[in-house]
This record gives C-alpha cells, structure tokens and sequence, in this order.
C-alpha cells in the first residue's frame, strides 16, 4: 500500500480530481436540464412518453460509442466527455421528476389554485417541494451511473480514475486497476451521501425526520465548493491550447507513452514553450481526430502501416520507403500536418507463441500455423481485427487460412495471456519488451503480409511554420531510437513499473537531449 501512493500517490489524486469535476459538471447539467423538462412535461402529458422514450433510447447507446460519437463535433478531453455523460444522466432525473410531480396530490395543487397562487407559483411552493425525495432519488441514481461511466473518459484523453484502470488493463498491473477502481466505489458512496443531505434539506420539514442542522449546512458548504470547483473549471473546457503550450498525444500503449514524454522533454529543452500531454488515446483514429480537431500539435508515435491503411485508407505498401514518401505527401496535402522522419523502429505486428507451443507444432514461420489453425486459441488486437488492409481480414486472403478460434483483445493484456497458457498464440508489437522477458518466440512473417510500421512524430504544419524550433527539436530524433532501444525502453516501464515520463527523462538525459545534433 504504501509502495503504491508513493509511486503513484500524486497521479492518483490529479485523476481523482478530473473524475470529480468531470462527474460533476456532468450531473448538474442533467439535473439543470431534466428536472424542468419534467416538470414541463407534467402540463404537457401528449409528448411526455415520446420524450421520456428519447432519453431512454439515448442511456441504450454503448458508453465507448458515445464518447467517440462526441469527437468529430467537440475533439478529445472533457468537453466531449462531459457531454456525453450528461446524456446518460437524463434519463433517470427526467422520468423521476416528471413521476415525482405527477404523483403530487391533486388536492394540494386544488387549495395551491384557491389561494390564489399562479401555476408557476404552484409549481415552485407546493409541488416541486413534495416531489424532491421522488427527483433526488432520480439525481443519486445518476450520480452513481456517472460517476462509474466517467472512468471510460479517459479513453478520449478526459483522463479522471481511469487513467489508471486501462493503464493497468494495458499492462496488466492489477494494483493500478484495483487503485482506480476503489477511489470511484468511495467517490460513488461519498456523492450518494452528500446528495442525502441535499434531499433532506430540500425536503419541506413536515415531510422529513429529524435534523441535524450543523451536519446539514456542512453538507450543503462542501456541495457548495464542489459547484465553485466545477465553475473555475469551464475554462478549461475548450481542449485548444494557447500558442505557449503545445499539446501532444500519447495513446493507451507504453511506448506511444515514453514517447510522448520523450517528444514533450525535446520541446521543452530546446524552446521557450510548455507542453501538455494527452495520454490513453483509444486508437490511431482518435489521435488523428485530436490533431484534426487542433485539439492537438503534435501526434508523438504514428506508424506508417498503420496510418496508410486505417488514415488514408490506401492500400498496404511494402517498401519502407515508398510507405513513408506516401504518408510525408498524403498528411501534408490532406490535412496540412507534417510526417517527420522516423525515430529509428519499425514495431511491426509478430505472431508470437511459448517455446512449448513451437516445439509441440514445430512452429518457425506464420503459414505453420496453417494445419493447426483449428486447434489453437488466438489472440489479437481489437483494432486489427476488423481494420482493411493490414488487418485479419487481409491476413486470411493473403494466407488463405483463419483461426478456429480467434479473441479480440486489448494488446497490452495478450503477452500475459500467452505466458500464462491462456492463449496458444497471440498477436503483439515487436518491440514490446515482454517478448524477451516471456521468452516468447517469434513467428516468421514469411508471406511478408505487414506492411512497415516505422514509427515517427507528426506535428501541424501552422506550427511549424510559426514556431521553426519545435520541428527542430523534433528532427534530432531521427534515426536516434533503433528497435532493440525500443525494446529496452518499453521494458523498463512494462516490467520494471517505471513510469513512461521517468523512462523518457532517463533518456533523454543519458543522451544530453541529443545536443549538437542536427
């Protein structure tokens, strides 16, 4: 316990802190927009069950879709993430508000009317008041959903507790799931607790137990502080960053990490501007949304196979050369970003399997797997899965077999599940440091399916034009990071659970931020 919060005691409270401003922005914008959209509803009973079925279609749509419907319209980071939080909250404050008024005793709106209250006033001084326990019940309910959605924010670079919970599926690091997990069951408990007090000081006292008044208005100060944390908050909202900061992404890979904090350490060495990083970004579509979006500068670790066939949905070049002339020319003229040159890798895809499993098969080159094909559990990266091209799909046309029994998986987890005989086979990267450490043996790509996956920065062409020593900066990388460096680097954060920041700053400063090289 305490090796985990010395390690990652400050990560752990910056992302408890984005998960509560996050979470709470999210639910007082439900409760600002459903709770007078039910009481609308009540004197309006023809469109009540349309628009109560709209919100109940919408809490329907996968939280992960939703986050990534959010990005072509708001970009990466919390705008899009408290937006689509704030869907899944309308749902349970609506259709209890409008139950809530409803339910009112048609008696007390009767005498409201004979004393000669207007329907607004009605509404404020009788009816909304014998609602609030049926609507607060509504609102601690999507509190709760909230609070637990809100952990996939990270998955488009919000970041909150679950930054850690994928960094830890990425690795399988179990403290880091259990560390981003229990924070978000107490945070759940704690607004569940706090919005009990709200209820009971919302509630007409003839309709509430006891009170305790003190306890009360410390609840009610507390809440209070939450809605000026939110308020200091919108700000910060818009994902766009001044000309003195650049943003760079990172993705949910330990080496697009390092790498990331790698680029950001060279920025900041040699000029004058800050960096921020936007980490955990899902897949190589997101990041390229980010940059598209100018919610980014700098994309840190794009590979030139991958971003041909999912990006500019070409076909697979071969030639290492070819593949980067056509991404260098495509980015520029398409989306007026600049490809620099590789750091060095190429962190192809590789089919690796036990020792074990070799010898039993006899096992050198991919087309052995072939006559076996049936009898082998296989794991693969999500992405790859279903991506034209370079993915399964142009797998089994070029080697004309597909596996009896095929896993879709987060990458980061597969080298686990081989080594522990999970998996008889698994797809992974070849510069993932594991391979060494799992003595994994590597399969031949003998029909040289892959195409290269050679690794580089990309950064908006406005940039450079703008600030020329940031592209400097960036291009003494080149040729400076070879695969077996890689490979170590990776190692060191995958196994030894050095952070990816501290790994690039080790780096950088072994190599003296490559001075006098150009």
């Amino acid at each position: 316990m305490q090796a985990f919060f010395s390690e990652y005691g400050s990560q752990l409270m910056g992302n408890l802190l984005e998960h509560i401003i996050i979470s709470f922005m999210s639910l007082l914008l439900g409760a600002l927009v459903a709770i007078p959209l039910g009481i609308l509803l009540t004197r309006t009973d023809k469109i009540a069950g349309v628009v109560i079925s709209i919100a109940s279609a919408l809490q329907t749509i996968p939280a992960l879709a939703l986050l990534t419907l959010m990005i072509p319209f708001l970009g990466v980071g919390r705008a899009p993430a408290i937006v689509a939080l704030f869907i899944y909250s309308l749902l349970p404050i609506l259709r209890n508000t409008y139950i809530g008024v409803q339910n009112v005793d048609p008696n007390y709106v009767d005498v409201a009317k004979g004393m000669g209250m207007t329907n607004i006033q009605s509404i404020l001084r009788v009816e909304l008041p014998i609602a609030v326990p049926t609507i607060m019940a509504g609102v601690r309910l999507a509190a709760t959903y909230v609070i637990a959605w809100a952990t996939l924010a990270s998955y488009i670079g919000a970041g909150g507790l679950g930054v850690l919970i994928f960094s830890g599926l990425d690795n399988y690091q179990p403290e880091l799931i259990i560390g981003g997990t229990i924070p978000a069951i107490l945070l759940a408990i704690l607004a569940d607790y706090l919005l009990e007090k709200l209820e009971n000081f919302l509630t007409p006292i003839a309709l509430r137990g006891k009170v305790n008044n003190e306890k009360d208005k410390k609840v009610l100060l507390l809440l209070g502080g939450l809605l000026l944390l939110a308020a200091c908050s919108f700000p910060g909202l818009a994902s766009n960053q001044s000309e003195d900061t650049v943003a760079i992404t990172g993705g949910i890979t330990t080496e697009s990490q390092i790498l990331a904090s790698i680029v950001a350490g060279m920025v900041e060495h040699y000029t004058d501007k800050q960096t921020t990083i936007i980490n955990n970004l899902g897949t190589t579509n997101i990041n390229h949304e980010a940059m598209m979006n100018n919610d980014a500068d700098i994309s840190s670790t794009r590979y030139t196979g991958t971003d041909v066939a999912s990006t500019l949905q070409l076909s697979p070049e071969k030639d290492p050369a070819k593949a980067l002339d056509i991404v260098k020319k495509e980015f520029k003229d398409r989306y007026n970003q600049l490809w620099l040159d590789s750091y060095g890798f190429d962190n192809t895809y590789v089919f690796l399997v036990r020792k074990d499993t070799a010898e039993k098969y006899n096992l050198e080159k991919v087309s052995d797997l072939e006559d076996v094909a049936d009898e082998l559990s296989v794991g693969a990266d999500r992405a790859w899965m279903t991506r034209e091209g370079d993915g399964y799909p142009g797998f089994t046309q070029e080697y004309g077999f597909e596996f009896g029994s095929i896993f879709p998986m987060q990458i980061g987890l597969v080298y686990d599940a081989v080594a522990a005989h999970r998996m008889d086979v698994v797809l992974g990267y070849s510069t993932d440091g594991r391979i060494a450490s799992y003595d994994l043996v590597m399969l031949e790509d003998d029909r040289q399916f892959f195409p290269p996956y050679d690794a580089s920065p990309i950064i908006n062409e406005e940039l450079a034009q703008r600030d020329p020593e940031v592209k400097d900066a960036l291009e003494r990388l080149a040729d400076k990071i070879d695969t077996e460096t890689m490979q170590k680097l990776n190692y060191q954060s995958d196994n030894n659970l050095v952070e990816p920041s501290i790994v690039a700053q080790r780096f950088l400063e072994q190599h003296n931020y490559f001075e006098g090289e150009e």
